[in-house]
């Protein structure tokens, strides 16, 4: 196959990868909010990875629930998903069960997830829209598309099989007579459903002890009769599976786990003598695991809540999810470890991620093989820390047993052996786990370590540390605090203390040292590489080490993250980590991503971009195709427009299902895109229309060249080709004079003189009607007359010319590589020999590739690394300044233009964006992007000088509960735009809190001679001096500048009650629920307490009197500082024909400093004189709820009675009566048939006695 260099990768796998770090080797840093800048930087995948009907929205605050947690959504958010054509189908709070009682809170989450609501519309192609747009609404936190996560792990390819050498291959057997007798835990099996009647699965299968089988929810977890676990799929009490081998994964992984062990039967497993197993069943039955996982994020918080201590979860994706995030570090928070399979795509995690695999703190599981060695499936990277095997596991399937290969089955061995850890240590944490598994693990290649370490022993695991072994000891050390300030991250070039914390979790160390390095030559520092001694160190103490570093000045990088390598070394003890500082330089550089949308894949397929166009500034092309089992599958056109959120994807049909490697785009529509097959034949395929005709016109080219390797155009008329050699031997070249009509090979093309010499896709340049092209054994062909006639320059003939720019005719660089380096050679004319060995490009880096040289017409020169680091040189290359730019992973540069007035270049990259999103030093999300960057060139700006006054604030002495307001101001006395990218204030003493002194706003940009200001508040929270400095972060020759901030918090006692709401409403409507009863928090936001002294409702109008609402609680009520107290107000509307709506204020009286406050009430009938309510006295609950057949209920009568029952629609319209007739007195109870019914949201109304009665249900079909 045409050997290609520069290519364009788009792997969206529908299996796992893992996120680029070692989750368990940091801890948040006390100054920053992970989640904050999480959210900062999230961005969506591509909208393939998501599904097109369910949005996850989360809330600032509480909406509002009725006692069944039904969310009713504030009005902004509806009218909004009402405005944007999003029609609601169902509305859900998954996990307000958890947390809520009655439609009243009774728990709040450490994340808040209760706030979470899931919102299912119809299937949409605009959801990514639609979510950008909902989460700049002042009630969200945040709204993202729901990820599409998928199993991982083959299917069985020989049941045959009755070995399980991996027993014995990671020492499980030896293990087993170490915990034998020993306590077990629970482990949670989130995965596509177990086969819990199992032979050799059904003994450890848990028995929930606070649910019993009655139709009721004895735990009061939200889930009626969970005896054994959840069903998220069909919302039914039964996680296991039918008969189905297509539907084997869950059962397989389960068995891998805690298959019952010792029990003459079947096989064994690491957990199966003491553990059980608690299941979630998330695939439907009759469909196999590539169906996908449905709900994986409900499953895991349902399982931590059960109390499952380890949590498997064998599947993924490529889409990240906010949500799933705060699910998983809930969980982490109620005492769960979670493993995850690495991922079965054979490629570093590191670079291309995926999801849960690559959140914080999960353990990500790499395969081994039974030679020892990583699986040639497996993911690997920093962000895999352990393996075990996955190659042919032998395990339990519905009704037998089979072999899998995967990730799938190491991440659930890797499980159990993380259980029988906690059989011998049960009170460690998931840090310890991980740091117990890590530290007692095999090595399985030293020359590999930092991309795959440490295999799981298990015999090590539960020996090292325990009591019963008192000279095993083993430490596990990593860091759990990074401090970089003032603000955390490298925003200049000069050296800060980096402070990290070094926690050593698990044996006691004896002589531990640690031996500091950056891995990528971001940082520099004279401290890297030289030991720190921190000699010992007993279990969960710390140790501080200090180093100066600073940001290289050729890091190139101006927004990114800075990799350090931590060596730890005790005796004979050896492990690492990586973390990830954040770079944030102030810069007038801009930047923007066009996502480009891909289609989701699994190990064997993927998408792969060979070509890239920009036509102009607003519209981009790119040419590439889905590839299945190496091959073309589908060909696309991608369109890329300036402000657009993704690409728009367009299907090609090209002659003989080529692949196209090249577009060229003489208009909006007019395009041109050369294409090639396996067998050396070549096309030109021309449209018009842009591809909306499925037949455009095409010819064959083969005769003139079997590969086309570069096509442009001099003017709208003359074009070129040029392609590799021929049957002749001679170059592939061919031209146009008409627009692209019509090519003719030219007569004298050169010939190819050296053997399997070929060309590279796009290294070639033009410069008015002069063309240079480069090939594989470091030659250059050029014309300066159209391509019409050639000569062959020879750079180096060992080497690979691998890209080519000219400033004009008398100033040419090319990057050729040779003897496994990179070199820049020069040209100064048409005519001359190029200078080889300019420059050496391992001078700016060792851990990127020049990718892409580009000359402008003042005669500078640019190069751009494989991560955008971007440099210029206006000494023909000889010497290098850094451009530092927006860090990309895998950048391929396809486009560069100096602006009109000579100060910035504009570089459109594609790539990864690799976003640092988290303090604890993680990358939690990548995408496929298109990079637009524009960059100041260092010796064309001017330079930019900025002052601060004044020197110090004092704010003097202010009483506690007040707060005084002053001004820094900064002035612009340069000649070029000042940024200021950041501000942040440092305590100078320990009376000052970080809140004492807070930022209100500061101005981000000043053009010349002009001023700014930063606004600061002083709010004492306690008596006493502070004392605080306030840093400015910007891109001015003093890039901190500095202030004092003091002041003298007063105390005087004083109480302030605030609310939660200024207004309260009850409208009633015969189809909705009806909630009589609301709440209003009050705070005490004060520092002496507050007491309620009287609550006094006053009508607004005629109609209203002061029964129609009724405070519910008894007065006076006393208020503790920093307390809040939910009051209750129950509408309690006096029955009157013509009722409208009830207006009152509720005056809150109080000793506070707001001694009034004042509650707006309002109730509306809306002219209805029935109202509709839900009592389960009289008419009971439905069950099975959610259903997939018949559905039971009872109506309790106080006599016998005639009554109906109607079914409608979530929109309220009546589909039929299921009962009209005489009832008698007691129970009556009905089994309703459903099957009529498509799977959605319906209501059951019971008429009785001039009454109407509602229940709701839902439907869940196959």
């Amino acid at each position: 196959m045409k050997r290609i260099l520069l290519l364009i990768f788009v792997f969206t796998s529908q299996v796992l990868l893992s996120a680029p770090i070692n989750k368990f080797n940091t801890q948040t840093n006390k100054e920053l909010t992970t989640f904050e800048l999480l959210k900062l930087n999230h961005k969506f995948s591509d909208i393939s990875n998501y599904h097109k009907n369910i949005i996850l929205l989360k809330t600032k605050k509480n909406q509002k629930l009725d006692k069944y947690n039904n969310v009713i959504l504030s009005n902004s958010i509806s009218e909004k998903l009402e405005k944007l054509g999003a029609s609601v189908q169902d509305i859900r709070a998954p996990f307000a069960k958890y947390y809520f009682s009655n439609g009243l809170q009774t728990e709040q989450s450490t994340n808040g997830i209760e706030r979470i609501c899931e919102i299912t519309i119809e299937e949409t192609d605009d959801i990514l829209r639609i979510c950008e747009e909902l989460s700049k609404d002042e009630m969200v936190e945040y709204a993202e598309p729901a990820p599409i996560r998928y199993t991982t792990g083959f299917m069985p390819d020989d049941p045959g099989i009755s070995s399980q050498w991996h027993i014995k291959n990671v020492k499980i057997d030896e293990a087993w007579e170490i915990i034998k007798d020993k306590t077990g835990v629970l482990i949670g099996i989130c995965d596509s459903g177990t086969d819990l009647n199992h032979v050799d699965l059904k003994a450890n299968i848990w028995t929930n002890p606070n649910e019993k089988l009655d139709g009721i929810d004895n735990d009061g977890n939200g889930k009626i009769d969970d005896i054994n676990g959840w069903d998220f799929v069909y919302e039914d009490n039964d996680p296991g599976v039918s008969n189905n081998p297509k539907n084997a994964h869950g059962t397989h992984v389960a068995g891998c786990a805690a298959a019952v062990t010792n029990n003459g039967t079947g096989v064994g497993s690491p957990a199966g003598l003491n553990c059980k197993i608690v299941v979630t069943k998330h695939t439907p039955d009759l469909q196999d695991q590539a169906a996908g996982i449905y709900r994986g994020y409900e499953g895991i918080i349902y399982l931590a809540r059960l109390g499952a201590r380890i949590i498997n979860c064998s599947w993924g994706g490529n889409a990240s999810s906010l949500t799933e995030y705060e699910i998983i570090q809930e969980a982490m928070k109620l005492g769960s470890t979670i493993f995850v399979a690495s991922g079965n795509e054979a490629r570093d995690n590191d670079i291309h991620p995926s999801y849960p695999a690559c959140y914080p703190n999960v353990i990500s599981i790499g395969a081994t093989g039974s030679n020892n060695g990583v699986a040639n499936f497996s993911n690997y990277g920093f962000c895999t820390p352990l393996f075990a095997p996955g190659d042919r596991i032998y395990s339990t399937i519905p009704l037998s047993y089979g072999v899998n290969t995967g990730t799938s089955m190491a991440s659930p061995i890797a499980a159990g052996v993380g259980a029988m850890v906690l059989s011998v240590f049960p009170n460690y944490t998931n840090k310890q786990i991980y740091h117990q598994l890590r530290s007692t693990g095999d090595v399985i290649n030293v020359a590999h370590k930092y991309k795959a370490f440490k295999k799981i022993n298990a015999y090590n695991a539960v020996t090292y540390n325990n009591p019963d072994f008192p000279d095993k000891i083993i430490p596990g050390a990593s860091v759990s605090n990074i401090s970089l300030p003032p603000f955390d991250n490298f925003i200049n070039f000069s050296y800060k203390n980096l402070d990290l914390t070094i926690k050593n979790y698990i044996g006691k160390t004896e002589n531990m040292k640690v031996v500091i390095r950056s891995v990528d030559g971001y940082l520099t520092s004279n401290d890297f590489n030289k030991e720190f001694e921190l000699g010992d160190m007993e279990i969960n103490t710390e140790k501080n080490i200090s180093l100066q570093v600073a940001l290289d000045s050729l890091a190139g990088i101006s927004d990114g993250k800075a990799k350090i390598i931590l060596e730890y070394y005790d005796n004979e003890f050896y492990d690492f980590e990586v973390i990830y500082i954040p770079i944030k330089t102030s810069t007038e550089n801009t930047y923007r991503y066009n996502m480009i949308s891909g289609a989701t894949a699994s190990r064997t397929q993927y998408e792969m971009y060979y070509n890239i166009h920009h036509y102009n500034d607003n519209l981009t092309f790119a040419v590439g195709g889905l590839h299945v089992y190496g091959r073309l599958y589908e060909a696309y056109l991608q369109t890329i427009s300036k402000f657009a959120l993704a690409s728009v994807k367009t299907k090609l049909y090209l002659p003989q299902q080529s692949t196209p490697y090249t577009v060229y785009a003489l208009s909006e529509k007019n395009l041109i895109v050369t294409s090639a097959t396996n067998t050396q034949r070549s096309f030109m395929t021309h449209t018009k229309d842009k591809f909306t005709n499925s037949t455009p016109k095409y010819i064959e080219t083969t005769s003139a060249t079997p590969f086309i390797n570069y096509l442009t155009f001099f003017d709208s008329k003359n074009g070129v080709f040029v392609g590799d050699p021929n049957k002749n031997g001679e170059w592939g070249i061919a031209i146009s004079s008409d627009a692209g009509e019509n090519w003719a090979p030219i007569t004298n093309s050169p010939k190819a003189e050296i053997k399997n010499e070929t060309g590279l896709l796009n290294v070639a340049t033009t410069l008015d009607s002069t063309i240079w092209f480069g090939t594989t054994h470091g030659r250059i062909l050029k014309s300066k007359n159209l391509g019409k006639d050639w000569k062959i320059d020879t750079v180096a003939l060992n080497s690979m010319i691998l890209s080519i720019s000219f400033a004009n005719t008398n100033r040419g660089a090319a990057i050729y590589f040779e003897n496994n380096n990179y070199y820049l050679a020069t040209n100064t004319g048409f005519d001359e020999k190029w200078r080889k060995n300019v420059f050496d490009f391992s001078k700016l880096s060792t851990a990127y590739v020049p990718q892409y040289v580009y000359g402008n017409h003042l005669g500078f020169f640019f190069v751009v690394l494989s991560n955008n680091a971007t440099f210029v040189s206006k000494d023909f290359g000889r010497s290098w300044e850094s451009m530092p730019n927006k860090e990309l992973a895998n950048a391929q540069l396809s486009y560069a233009v100096t602006s009109k007035d000579n100060r910035t270049i504009t570089l459109k990259t594609y790539g990864l964006n690799t976003d640092f999103n988290t303090n604890e030093r993680e990358n939690i999300f990548y995408n496929y992007v298109i990079a637009t960057s524009t960059l100041a060139i260092p010796f064309v700006t001017k330079n930019i000088t900025a002052t601060l006054t004044p020197a110090n604030i004092d704010y003097g002495l202010v009483n506690l509960g007040e707060d005084s307001l002053s001004k820094l101001v900064i002035t612009n006395t340069g000649t070029s735009n000042l940024i200021v990218s950041d501000v942040k204030i440092i305590p100078q003493n320990s009376n000052t809190k970080e809140n004492d002194f807070i930022i209100k706003s500061f101005t981000k940009e000043l053009s010349p001679d002009n001023q700014g200001t930063i606004e600061i508040i002083f709010a004492p929270k306690s008596d006493g001096k502070k004392e605080a400095k306030v840093y400015i972060a910007n891109n001015s020759q003093t890039p901190e500048l500095m202030a004092t901030l003091t002041g003298e918090g007063n105390f005087v006692p004083f109480a302030e009650l605030a609310v939660d709401k200024r207004s309260m409403l009850w409208n009633e409507k015969s189809e909705e629920e009806y909630f009589e009863t609301q709440t209003i928090e009050l705070k005490n936001v004060g520092n002496s307490n507050l007491e309620i002294t009287e609550c006094i409702i006053t009508p607004k109008n005629d109609e209203t009197n002061a029964k129609d609402f009724t405070l519910l609680d008894t007065l006076p009520i006393v208020i503790e500082p920093n307390d809040i107290y939910k009051i209750s107000i129950k509408a309690t509307p006096q029955e009157e024909e013509n009722y409208k709506r009830r207006e009152a204020l509720l005056t809150i009286k109080n000793n506070g400093v707001k001694d009034n406050y004042i509650i707006s009430l309002l109730h509306i009938r809306n002219n209805k004189s029935i109202i509709m309510v839900c009592d389960t006295n009289v008419f009971s609950a439905p069950y099975p709820n959610p259903s997939k057949l018949d559905i039971n209920i009872t109506v309790f009568l106080n006599e016998t009675t005639s009554y109906n029952i109607d079914i409608f629609d979530i929109l309220g319209n009546k589909l039929n009566q299921v009962f009209n007739g005489v009832g008698t007195k007691g129970e009556n109870k009905l089994k309703i048939a459903t099957d009529e019914l498509a799977s959605g949201t319906y209501y059951l109304v019971l008429n009785l006695e001039g009454k109407k009665y509602y229940n709701k249900f839902v439907i869940a079909k196959e």
